[in-house]
């Protein structure tokens, strides 16, 4: 018994060590959030956009916009992305290109929202 009585608590040792632990945790999480980039897109991207190819589906003057389907990244023509939404630069003549018709849609990397399938263009031209 005399043993147990001079063996000190040791729980505040203990708490104040797992304390220390997740606050440089939490520090070392703040550090690194700090240094990634901002926006992956950006870093895909090129100063001149990214290619699309769709068919035209629908013309939305009002709104200032077209909808493509079967879109494809020009690069790969292979994948289909569905149906999106594009809202065409200003100045944009919608009567250019007619529904059926193939698309060639130059975005802004920054401006393509897959999760909303919508994306801002550059620049729209009748495509093939």
């Amino acid at each position: 018994m005399a043993q147990l009585k001079n063996k000190k608590d040791q729980t505040y040792l203990f708490v104040g060590i797992s304390v220390g632990i997740i606050f440089l945790g939490i520090l070392a999480s703040n550090i690194i959030d700090r240094t990634k980039p901002a926006d992956f897109r950006a870093a895909a991207g090129t100063e001149t956009g990214v290619s699309y190819v769709g068919v035209l589906l629908e013309s939305n003057q009002g709104n200032g916009t077209i909808t493509l389907g079967n879109v494809y990244p020009k690069s790969n023509p292979k994948l289909n992305y569905g149906e999106w939404t594009v809202t065409a630069p200003s100045g944009y003549n919608f009567a250019e290109i007619s529904p059926g018709t193939f698309a060639e849609v130059t975005a802004d990397p920054k401006s393509v929202y897959i999760d909303k399938r919508v994306m801002t263009a550059k620049k729209i031209v009748k495509g093939k």
